[in-house]
């Protein structure tokens, strides 16, 4: 790669066909491929010739390119079959749309938004789409896709056969929620991570042929630690400009509460940043037990600037990011 703006990495895809090269800056990227599949296929047909093995070569080394890099482009690229799926923000789609085409090179004028079953598209990118999308991983029967709504993680199972789109569940107001290790293309099951403000750092196994089927592999150990002595909301709060609602995320002990529902004062502990479109999750924090315990409740402001609620939410107000920091 030249261009000092632009990192690169290699990565395979996860049914193994295909090594991505992605060269990517901060507001556009490039990724080029080899097919491995057609290189095998062409090796094995070439035999023991040792001449045509020879001329084989530096078509087994070639890459080609999905679309070249467009400024202020991004996109990525799963494989299913001979599909290509794509996470882009083509067409100033701010919260990136999820589009398919065939699995060629240079293949930007084929890219489809991806419909469901009533033939509406599941992720169309627009500020009025409460959804935004960070990624996707392709398996055999299902497409597992991790993004955001209302400001939280989220993952949704799309089913390749019934082409629904269904969001996992969960008893928590605000969590923490993402796809973990699974390396197998053809299974009926995958691993996700969790956590909330109340629950430690769990896995858990979710089928893909009935979603609510759930099993927990592994949760972190936090000794002393009793979840149902405490408790957590989901709330917004007014801006001061008066025209945004603002999430918060609340941790308290049951206790804590009950006193402040009886008029008493109680101590807060506020904490909030938002630049650069990172997100501060409702995730669980152990360091917070000893203020909890102590009549303190823990509140978290998902503040402008952030990535909580995509990319307006960063770039508020009307684009100018600098405003939001003064």
């Amino acid at each position: 790669e030249d261009d000092a703006l632009f990192s690169s990495g290699i990565g395979k895809s996860l049914d193994e066909r295909y090594i991505f090269y992605v060269a990517e800056s901060e507001e556009t990227s490039e990724v080029w491929y080899i097919d491995l599949l057609s290189t095998s296929t062409t090796t094995a047909a070439d035999g023991d010739d040792e001449e045509n093995d020879s001329s084989h070569d530096d078509d087994e080394e070639e890459m080609k390119c999905v679309s070249l890099r467009r400024n202020n482009v991004q996109y990525d690229v799963e494989s299913h079959g001979d599909s290509w799926y794509i996470i882009t923000n083509v067409n100033n789609s701010e919260n990136r749309k999820l589009m398919v085409s065939p699995a060629k090179s240079h293949s930007e004028d084929d890219w489809e938004l991806v419909l469901d079953g009533d033939g509406n598209p599941l992720f169309d990118g627009s500020p009025l789409d409460k959804k935004s999308l960070n990624s996707i991983n392709a398996f055999e029967t299902h497409a597992v896709l991790e993004g955001r709504e209302d400001g939280i993680p989220r993952v949704w199972m799309y089913s390749f056969e019934t082409k629904e789109l269904t969001r996992l569940e969960f008893e928590d107001a605000a969590y923490d929620v993402g796809l973990s290790a699974n390396h197998e293309v053809d299974t009926d099951k995958i691993a996700i991570s969790y956590s909330s403000m109340l629950t430690p750092p769990s896995t858990i196994e979710v089928s893909l042929e009935d979603y609510s089927q759930r099993r927990v592999l592994k949760t972190n150990a936090v000794p002393g630690y009793d979840k149902d002595l405490y408790g957590t909301n989901r709330l917004h709060v007014l801006s001061r400009d008066g025209n945004t609602q603002i999430p918060i995320s609340v941790v308290y002990r049951k206790d804590t509460m009950e006193k402040v529902e009886a008029g008493q004062p109680v101590p807060i502990h506020l904490y909030g940043y938002g630049s650069y479109g990172s997100s501060i999750e409702a995730d669980f924090g152990s360091s917070r037990l000893p203020l909890l315990n102590r009549g303190m409740i823990y509140v978290i402001a998902h503040v402008r600037g952030g990535g909580e609620l995509g990319r307006s939410w960063y770039e508020e107000p009307n684009g100018t990011k600098l405003l939001c920091k003064e």
